[in-house]
């Protein structure tokens, strides 16, 4: 992975972003709940962009960014989860056009 050494020699920082497919963020939710949303920007038509994302814990997604990540199988799966356990549902989603 591409380094590029900071003022202190046992800092380094990144050149590069993990993946340019996707990005995380934080909102209201994620220090009492220790969340982090993963999203992507999708375009459709040509015409309109949007956002879909969704809610990984912290010592998920670190590892999600490194790997392959599967994000409309992910955020189905979050999504059967927390309505079967009855708990409110935190993603933005629109299914993917067959």
């Amino acid at each position: 992975m591409p380094r590029t050494e900071d003022t202190d020699e046992k800092k380094f920082r990144v050149d590069t972003p993990v993946s340019d497919l996707y990005f995380v963020f934080l909102n209201e939710f994620s220090k009492d709940e220790d969340l982090v949303f993963v999203a992507r920007v999708v375009e459709e038509d040509g015409k309109e962009m949007r956002v879909e994302y969704f809610p990984q814990s912290t010592d998920k997604v670190q590892k999600q960014m490194w790997t392959i990540l599967q994000f409309d199988e992910r955020v189905i799966n979050y999504q059967r989860r927390q309505f079967s356990n009855k708990e409110p549902d935190r993603s933005q989603y629109k299914e993917p056009k067959d």
